[in-house]
């Protein structure tokens, strides 16, 4: 058995004696004697190195993303039988922790020290007549009230970080309740809660449910002293509706750590926005756990097992294969109670997931979703699943075999 990593990253799983492990460059093709892989670890590749050698690899069986969202790699036209595990989990540490940056830098301004740095400015502004709370701006984090939505890992850990710094949290996903300790409410709720929120926390996943999920209405809930924070995914945020809000001063400021295009265009009018702090994309970039990640998922995988991946709904809920049915719905996401292994034996079109789920509801399938099915061996469920979208609104790969050993889904973020 062969694997491949990438050199751009130091990885060292610990590997059966069995497994070739060759070290491939993300800068030059694969030389043919590699075309015979049956596992690929993928980091940081562009969509021109994919559309290149992505057809020689007729033998690949998984491919492991180290990063949190797979929607780029779904595109890839990889050999059908292959199994695409996500990297979620990977990246909770530093991207919450990013984010804390982010709120803190926002709430002390320290964009405006930097900026006066740059001129020799001794900006006194920021410690004259400092407000003692958050009634007219966002001042301090101990006693905010910080809304998160996409309450998944990186947001629950993100939520940690913040009540122990004495801010109050709000968890937005798809079903409301109590999670880790915190106040989850639905998407539905929004305007209940960010008319009174300091800081809108952005941890959605890139999904045709989430796209422009926070619009101009959206942003309109929010008080004119908040601040937006993206640490999700760029396609999840209107930015022309957010740079308008900045320039007509109905929010406070932005911190941003995706957005579209990247790297933004120097021309774009959103660098020209007030009260704005960008980070280059550099909240993750650190796939922490990804030797044992690898080794686990090829080591299940080769056993006929289902890949050790949490899974994220549209919401940005993502959950690890096995969890609780009380707190996710079922092991794939937070919706349709499908439980157990998918099997299939033909990449169809897109599904739509039909049976009776162990929930209480099933949402719609969403537009343009066209019917297939799904072999579930717990459940009953029938038809024929694919590459494309669950009745959840989740961008999925069934992976394809005759038998229900070694398949899974892989989530999109």
């Amino acid at each position: 058995m062969k694997i491949l990593l990438p050199s751009s990253v130091p990885l060292d799983p610990a590997l059966p004696d069995d497994v070739e492990v060759v070290s491939y460059d993300a800068g030059t093709p694969l030389p043919p004697e590699d075309y015979d892989a049956d596992a690929i670890v993928i980091w940081a590749l562009s969509s021109g190195w994919w559309r290149d050698n992505a057809p020689h690899l007729t033998n690949l069986g998984l491919v492991q993303s180290l990063s949190a969202g797979t929607d780029a790699i779904e595109a890839v036209p990889f050999r059908p039988q292959a199994l695409l595990a996500s990297g979620v989990g990977l990246h909770d540490i530093t991207v919450a922790e990013h984010a804390l940056g982010l709120i803190l830098a926002a709430a002390r301004r320290l964009d405006v020290a930097v900026r006066a740095v740059d001129t020799h400015r001794w900006a006194s502004e920021l410690a004259d007549d400092q407000p003692f709370g958050n009634e007219t701006s966002f001042t301090l984090v101990h006693g905010a009230r910080v809304v998160i939505w996409g309450f998944g890992t990186i947001g629950s850990r993100l939520a940690s970080y913040l009540r122990a710094m004495g801010a109050h949290v709000t968890g937005v996903a798809r079903s409301a309740g109590e999670r880790d300790g915190f106040e989850v409410v639905t998407a539905e709720q929004l305007p209940e809660v960010l008319p009174e929120a300091d800081v809108l926390v952005n941890v959605l996943p890139a999904t045709p449910a989430t796209a422009n999920a926070v619009d101009a209405e959206v942003l309109a809930l929010l008080p004119a002293k908040a601040w937006v924070v993206n640490v999700g995914r760029g396609a999840t945020l209107d930015q022309v509706a957010l740079a308008e809000a900045l320039h007509a001063g109905r929010l406070g400021g932005a911190a941003l750590d995706v957005v579209v295009p990247e790297p933004l265009p120097s021309d774009d009018p959103l660098w020209d926005a007030p009260n704005l702090i960008l980070t280059p994309h550099s909240a993750g970039g650190r796939p922490l756990g990804a030797d044992e990640r690898i080794a686990e998922n090829l080591r299940r995988w080769r056993a006929g097992e289902e890949a050790s991946t949490r899974f994220l709904a549209s919401d940005g809920s993502d959950r690890e294969d096995g969890q609780s049915a009380s707190r996710s719905g079922c092991r794939w996401c937070s919706w349709c109670g499908v439980e157990s292994v998918l099997t299939t034996s033909a990449l169809p079109s897109p599904p739509e997931i039909r049976g009776t789920p162990r929930g209480k509801r099933t949402p719609p399938s969403p537009a343009g979703a066209r019917p297939g099915s799904i072999s579930n061996s717990s459940s009953g469920l029938t038809g024929t699943p694919a590459v494309s979208t669950c009745s959840g609104g989740v961008s999925v790969r069934i992976a394809t075999s005759a038998t229900s050993s070694g398949n899974s889904l892989a989530k999109s973020a």
